[in-house]
């Protein structure tokens, strides 16, 4: 398989490669689409991003949107994701990475709630 960022998935972040595949995971994530929100939990350096990044390879979807969150910048982010999702939801799906770094209490609910 190549994982390499292909055009139709801007944001998306490249798999290392090597990586160790995570075919149960995605699976999950098969079947966790069929919800409107989906949360993946782990510590640090456990690899939700890779198999988040990779899972949305092997899918192949256009209609997918990424958001890597900064420290200092997140809340910010979140907003204007926000506001692009109320002008634009045609994002079947939407990974928001880092969502630990928001430091205002309440800024995901918004999206939550969009579901």
């Amino acid at each position: 398989m190549n994982d390499r960022r292909p055009a139709a998935l801007p944001g998306v972040p490249r798999v290392p490669d090597p990586h160790v595949p995570r075919s149960r995971l995605h699976a999950q994530l098969d079947h966790a689409v069929e919800r409107p929100v989906t949360l993946v939990r782990a510590p640090a350096g456990f690899g939700k991003t890779t198999a988040a990044a990779s899972w949305l390879r092997r899918r192949g979807r256009a209609a997918t949107r990424w958001v890597q969150l900064e420290a200092g910048s997140a809340d910010r982010a979140v907003r204007a994701l926000t506001a692009e999702l109320d002008v634009d939801d045609s994002a079947a799906v939407v990974v928001v990475d880092q969502l630990h770094r928001l430091t205002t209490p309440g800024l995901v609910e918004p999206l939550v709630a969009r579901t």
